[in-house]
């Protein structure tokens, strides 16, 4: 029996104090896009046993080890998306199903998407140690625009033609500050450690309609079953630490890098409201529900492991990293939610990362690829909370999101990334420093499945998600 998710929910219940958040409000700040350098960027980030470029900083520290001058520079990226429905959205369950998404862009954007330097600092008559290294960068490890637009009608199993109307616009945004030290044994082994901090801010505003047009179940006028305009907000701050190591023997280009990340430890705050003008077929005349929460996000563990090798004026690398999510948790207070995260959601995922880059001259030229595994398990459904429908009271632990009219859900299954970027170095001046310029290109190409989640057996449709970027890179080796 197909039943929409309202009617398995009281229309209105006293106001609770908090909200408990799911997986699909949690995966807004994990994980991390392709951003940095121009030239981290068109080596498609697997850079991690090579170092000397600050963006490894987050991925392996030992590569600020490898840094022989100190370097500061600044990146700018200009990016926009597009978002496409690519299975013509049909439910499935009924034959006369027409359901559409027109393909939907945002605005070119402007941003400074890396700020950092690297301090060099020589050791004389320690040993082994070459050198003591301390970096500092920012960069944005989520940064999106991006609308989702659906509308569809159909018949339901009484006969009547409804028709539906779906757009949510979001706006994300995760900033890391990565602190950084770094040793140089021998010039053939690097070990450091990062800490990393975040904020993050997230925004998504959109409405949903659903109504039966006039003529329909002995209706002259046409009648809102579902009527809301959504907000929905959530900003924190979060930490990590990471550390790792790359070996280099003496002879030969090859050279090994491993890293390990902790979970980011988040303490996130979100807001949402509804503005109802219709639920369950019942006038609301624009009613006002809202929730807001304090809640704590453990993120998953991570581990990368790189090679690169040298020969000549050309290098190339690899990486691997793999993404504990089973380590994932949420709790409000001391309580976990033991309905979200973990392994009902998501699965362990993992991004394999591979660069080139040949020097001509004062010129490089770089190309990369990234192939980041699905996050979701395939039939992952969101949970807001079921009422008991003889007592109307919630059953299971994510009772303080019921009520919320947003129970459409994305699951984000893999993702292909390919670069490509040149880059000039000047001839060193007379005191040793140099000035760089790299340009980059990538583009990114997310698949994902939506559903609109207002049916309980509603089938997903597939989305594409395809993000243009430009990078451009200006530093200097002192």
């Amino acid at each position: 029996m197909r039943v929409r998710v309202f009617t398995i929910y009281a229309l209105l219940v006293a106001a609770i104090p908090a909200m408990a958040q799911t997986s699909y409000d949690a995966i807004k700040v994990m994980g991390e896009d392709l951003n940095g350098t121009a030239r981290y960027v068109a080596m498609g980030g697997a850079m991690g046993a090579f170092g000397s470029d600050i963006s490894v900083i987050s991925k392996n520290p030992a590569g600020i080890g490898t840094f022989v001058q100190s370097d500061a520079n600044i990146t700018l990226s200009f990016s926009g998306s597009e978002n496409k429905l690519m299975n013509g959205g049909k439910l499935g369950w009924v034959d006369n199903v027409s359901s559409d998404a027109a393909k939907s862009s945002t605005d070119m954007k402007v941003a400074v998407n890396n700020a950092s330097f690297v301090m060099v600092f020589p050791a004389y008559n320690c040993g082994s140690l070459k050198s003591v290294n301390v970096g500092f960068s920012y960069h944005r490890t989520r940064d999106y625009d991006r609308m989702l637009l659906r509308n569809d009608d159909f018949k339901d199993k009484k006969g009547a033609v409804v028709f539906r109307d779906f757009s949510d616009t979001q706006r994300n945004r995760v900033n890391s500050f990565d602190f950084n030290i770094s040793f140089n044994h021998y010039d053939c082994v690097y070990w450091g450690l990062t800490v990393g901090a975040y904020n993050s801010y997230y925004n998504s505003t959109g409405y949903f309609y659903d109504y039966y047009p006039s003529g329909q179940l002995g209706y002259k006028e046409p009648v809102d079953y579902t009527s809301v305009d959504r907000a929905f907000t959530m900003n924190g701050y979060g930490w990590n630490l990471k550390t790792g190591v790359i070996v280099r023997p003496m002879a030969g280009g090859l050279r090994a890098g491993l890293s390990i990340s902790t979970p980011t430890f988040y303490r996130l705050s979100a807001a949402y409201t509804d503005y109802l003008y219709a639920r369950g077929g019942e006038k609301l005349d624009g009613t006002i529900f809202n929730r807001d929460a304090d809640f704590h996000l453990t993120t998953p563990w991570t581990l990368n492991a790189s090679l690169g090798y040298c020969c000549g004026r050309s290098a190339i690398g690899m990486e691997y990293e793999y993404n504990i999510s089973n380590s994932t948790s949420m709790s409000i207070s001391s309580q976990q939610i033991l309905t979200q995260c973990a392994d009902i959601h998501y699965k362990p995922y993992s991004v394999i990362r591979v660069g080139y880059e040949t020097n001509i001259s004062k010129i490089s030229l770089r190309c990369g690829y990234n192939y980041t595994f699905s996050r979701f398990w395939d039939d992952s459904r969101k949970y807001l909370g079921t009422r008991n429908k003889y007592t109307n009271e919630f059953i299971g632990d994510t009772n303080l999101n019921g009520d919320r009219s947003d129970f459409e859900f994305e699951n984000i299954h893999d993702a292909h990334t390919a670069t490509a970027g040149i880059g000039y170095c000047s001839a060193p001046s007379a005191n040793g420093s140099q000035v760089y310029v790299d340009a980059a290109y990538m583009l990114n190409i997310q698949n994902s499945d939506f559903s609109m989640g207002e049916y309980d057996d509603e089938p997903f449709a597939k989305y594409r998600t395809l993000t243009h970027k430009v990078f451009v890179t200006f530093g200097v080796s002192f």
